[in-house]
């Protein structure tokens, strides 16, 4: 008996964790995948957290199947996460939109896109982008290039729940010695799932600053306040073109404009200042080129240039 107890316990140990293990590897899967649509959506529509937040949602549901006492599987993964959320005050999940940031809109903005003219919010232009770079090479706030402003990237995190039978007090007893930092794994006994993707822009990006969801939301929630070069605030008129940020600052037409370090507005020299900053804090990338006198920046480009949204 004690011979069968000696290889039993460890051996059923294994077991349980191997299924546990392969749980997690299973989900970890599905996140990758939900996180792939969820990229898909905000691509064709213009980074719209609330289309990011629904295409994920959708493509994660059939880990949540059978449905069992609820309608459907999406029905019943709305309720375990929310019932998670309610037990230990944090979210299930959430999606940070890392690129296009707050500085390449600063840089690349331009107002009079049917998208921009029709929501109010800044929009970059998703068209011509070769013109745009042979004329506008680098962003002296972001420095970053129109192809990287155009480029959609998420971050993912999902807490994963473990099933077996005192994994979850496992975890909590063994990272709670050795991580005092208040992790999840240390204060829940959950599985963090980490995930990202890259994918290019098939419309114009949007800053949704007024749209942000609990769960979908920019990495820099605030950084209007402070973003340096052509992006600032100013009070707003009526027939200006003025844009609304979604957090009551607004951002000036002269935005639409990109700003080279060369190129000062008249009565703009702290503007002009803080552009010249931006450009010295940002010297690791390439400097911008000067327009010559014949030439304009992408924003210049007529709108006729702009695909319907």
């Amino acid at each position: 008996m004690v011979e069968f107890l000696v290889v039993a316990l460890p051996l059923m140990f294994a077991t349980m964790a191997s299924y546990e293990a392969s749980r997690w590897y299973m989900t970890r899967e599905a996140v990758s995948l939900a996180l792939l649509e969820a990229g898909r959506a905000g691509s064709v529509n213009h980074t719209r957290p609330q289309a990011i937040e629904a295409a994920f949602l959708d493509a994660l549901a059939p880990l949540y199947a059978p449905a069992g006492a609820f309608f459907s599987p999406h029905e019943r993964m709305l309720h375990q996460q929310k019932r998670f959320e309610q037990d230990h005050g944090q979210l299930a999940w959430d999606i940070v939109i890392t690129h296009p940031d707050v500085a390449e809109f600063a840089d690349f903005m331009q107002k009079d896109l049917p998208i921009a003219v029709k929501t109010g919010n800044p929009a970059i232009n998703n068209n011509y982008q070769h013109r745009q770079h042979q004329q506008y090479p680098r962003g002296p706030a972001s420095g970053s290039t129109i192809y990287d402003a155009n480029t959609l990237q998420l971050q993912a995190r999902y807490l994963y729940v473990p099933v077996v039978p005192g994994m979850r007090t496992l975890l909590r007893t063994v990272f709670g010695a050795i991580d005092a930092s208040g992790s999840p794994l240390a204060t829940h006994g959950v599985l963090p799932i980490s995930a990202a993707i890259t994918i290019e822009m098939q419309s114009h990006p949007v800053l949704w600053l007024s749209e942000q969801t609990p769960h979908v939301r920019y990495k820099q929630r605030h950084a209007f306040a402070s973003s340096p070069g052509p992006l600032r605030k100013s009070n707003a008129k009526a027939g200006t073109g003025d844009f609304n940020s979604g957090n009551g600052d607004t951002i000036s037409s002269n935005a639409s404009q990109p700003a080279t370090p060369n190129a000062t507005h008249a009565g703009d020299a702290a503007a002009s200042q803080a552009r010249t900053d931006a450009v010295a804090a940002n010297s690791q990338h390439q400097p911008s080129v000067t327009l010559a006198n014949n030439e304009s920046p992408e924003s210049a480009l007529s709108a006729d240039s702009a695909c319907v949204p």
